[in-house]
This record gives structure tokens, sequence and C-alpha cells, in this order.
């Protein structure tokens, strides 16, 4: 073996070992079953990833987690890097236990998907959730329950995706700072409407309705890296590059009222229409229906 042969074996060599040192994978488990939370929110200084479906994701030295989130579990507290962290579940109150059972006779539905859209919502590295609002129309009977909610979506350069749909209850007018429920939905590029079944859940519709919010999960599954045109500063000219977006894409229609959409900013629930940029997207609803039932 000649000189030149070791020199670069030895430097793939070296290349390996700081690339092992500068990854590690961590594990998010349920602190009581031992079984992995999936898709568990790990919040670092200014972005957030979600773990894959096994509980696992693998962090760089540059990683420094702050918080970690699951619904349904408490928040831990971060002291020191470790590898599995185990996440204690909430205790469920009375109030969360359903007495009522739906019966499953007649079907309502609420808002339609039109073909027509407008702004589409996505995500890159970070990402907010939008929510938008699901009025109960007064003539419907009281009691329903929520069946089914369909929305128009689109995934990009993959075949599947998933995203979190979570159910918000009205506090002063906006969506509540909780989820109520938290699902996760699964969308594929084969078709553009998708579908979430909680007929097994039997999730009653508030009379005053409800905020159905939709949050991205950043992970290997749903990201994808694509050429975009990029301006490095405001006064620069846009640049051709290779960047980073999470599937899938959310539809909204136009409406002729004003629309009821919030989004997260800094965790803190902001009105759309109050954004300066989207002034021409006020009148805009996200691209869903929801079906009621009895």
């Amino acid at each position: 073996m000649n000189f030149l042969v070791k020199k670069t074996l030895l430097f793939f060599a070296i290349f390996l070992i700081n690339l092992l040192f500068a990854q590690q994978k961590i594990t998010i488990l349920d602190a009581e079953t031992k079984l992995p939370i999936p898709f568990a929110k790990i919040i670092f200084e200014n972005s957030y990833r979600n773990t894959e479906e096994n509980g696992e994701i693998t962090l760089t030295a540059n990683d420094l987690i702050k918080e970690i989130e699951a619904f349904g579990y408490e928040k831990p507290i971060i002291e020191k890097a470790k590898t599995i962290y185990l996440l204690v579940p909430k205790p469920i109150s009375i109030e969360e236990v359903v007495l009522l059972r739906p019966k499953n006779i007649h079907t309502f539905v609420l808002g339609k998907i039109e073909k027509k859209r407008s702004v589409g919502f996505g995500s890159s590295n970070t990402t907010w959730t939008v929510a938008d609002f699901v009025k109960s129309e007064t003539h419907f009977p009281k009691n329903l329950f929520i069946k089914k909610i369909r929305f128009s979506q689109e995934v990009k350069n993959k075949k599947n995706a998933t995203i979190r749909l979570s159910l918000y209850q009205i506090e002063n007018g906006k969506p509540s700072d909780e989820p109520w429920k938290s699902y996760i939905a699964n969308c594929t590029s084969k078709n553009n409407i998708a579908e979430l079944d909680l007929s097994k859940n039997a999730v009653p519709m508030p009379e005053e309705g409800i905020f159905i919010g939709f949050e991205w999960i950043i992970n290997s599954v749903n990201t994808y890296q694509h050429a975009a045109f990029v301006k490095e500063s405001e006064n620069s000219k846009a640049k051709r590059k290779l960047v980073w977006s999470t599937n899938p894409i959310i539809h909204t229609q136009p409406i002729k009222s004003e629309s009821n959409l919030w989004v997260t900013v800094a965790n803190q629930w902001k009105y759309w229409g109050n954004f300066t940029f989207n002034k021409y997207r006020e009148h805009a609803q996200i691209a869903m229906e929801v079906e009621l039932t009895d």
C-alpha cells in the first residue's frame, strides 16, 4: 500500500470518527409504558424538529435542546444531555371522560372544499401553526360529534406525509393556548383531499364552534430539498439555491367575508389579517369540511 492510499484511508477514518461524534441519536419514550413517542417536538434556540415514528431523532453538535413537547405529556426539565428522555403522561381529568357516544344515524356537513384556491400554507425548517374557525350551524341539532375532517393539501417530491391536526377551544375570540385534542393525519401525493377519521374517538362538537389547527411535523419523512429563488437581503437580487421545505402544503380558498385565520408567532396566536404583507389574502379560509354525526 503506497503512501497516497494510506493517507486517503486515514483521512476518511478521521472524517467518519468526527461525523460519529458530531451526531447523537436520542429517543423519546413514554415513562410508564417505555414505548416510543412518535412526532414529539424537540425545540432548539430558533427552530424545532420532530422525532420519527420510532421516537428517535439525530442531533448535531450545534443542536441544544431547550424544550421537549408531546401532546398528552408533561414537559420534562432539560438539565443535561441524555440519550433517552422519559416523558410522564398528564393525568386525565374527569371532564375528559365522554359519557355520550355517537349513534351515527344522521350526518351533517360544515363547509365545502372548492376548486378555486387562494394562498397555500407550508413550512421550511421552522414553522407555525395555522388555525381556522369552524362555526356550528344554528339549525343543526345539539350534542353532535365530529366524525371526519377533510382538507385540501399537496405533497411535493414525496409519496406520503403526515401533519398534526389539533382542536382548539375559543378563548377571547381566538384559539386557546393549549390544544384540546390532537391527532396525526396522513397525506398522500395521489389524492389532494386528506381525511382524518374521528368516528371512533367520540369528539363532541362545541355549540360555539371550534378552531382546527395544522402543525407541520419536521422529520425525514416530510422534509424535501428543492431549488428556489432566495433573497439574502431585502435589497439583493434573488438567487437560485437549494432549500429545505416540509410537506404538506395546506390549501386555502377565497371567501367573500373576512377570514378567521390565526397563526402562531413566537408561541403567540396572531390574527392573519393583521399581517401587512398579505392584505390581498385576507378573505381566505382553509379548504376543509367537517362531517358531524348525532
